[in-house]
């Protein structure tokens, strides 16, 4: 069973680094990230990952990519603001926003269910989020 828990969980955290890497790709535009989007993508992804095994483990249900990703983007607007990294963080604040934006999109218009750890997770963001922008 954990074979199959591990290809999907892998599965799942390159989706989620993908949509983090998408949303990046665009900040880069505007910002200098300081390195590449692929790479700070599948970093933050996989750290959030193996520091919540509260979370994200073989015996819970594999969250949502789009949760996952923002969970990942919450990371990073701490570890940015840890840093003192101002402009890197305001980029992960705006891919984070844009992340929980879709997923509330989505969910209005009923073509996204989320598991109850998936909605336990995107409150703890979005109030991560608001606590970063006030």
């Amino acid at each position: 069973m954990t074979l199959f828990f591990g290809i999907r969980s892998v599965a799942r955290k390159s989706h989620a680094a993908v949509l983090v890497q998408n949303l990046l790709e665009m900040s880069a535009k505007h910002t200098d990230l300081g390195a590449q989007p692929a790479d700070i993508s599948n970093k933050i992804v996989g750290l959030v990952w193996d520091r919540n095994p509260q979370w994200f483990g073989p015996n819970r249900p594999l969250p949502n990519k789009f949760i996952l990703a923002a969970c990942a983007l919450s990371f990073g607007v701490n570890a940015m603001a840890q840093q003192g990294n101002r402009g890197v963080e305001l980029a992960m604040i705006f891919c984070l926003a844009e992340v929980i934006k879709e997923v509330t999109m989505q969910q209005e218009f009923n073509h996204l269910q989320l598991s109850v750890l998936d909605e336990h997770l995107l409150e703890m963001v979005t109030e991560h989020l608001a606590a970063a922008t006030a």
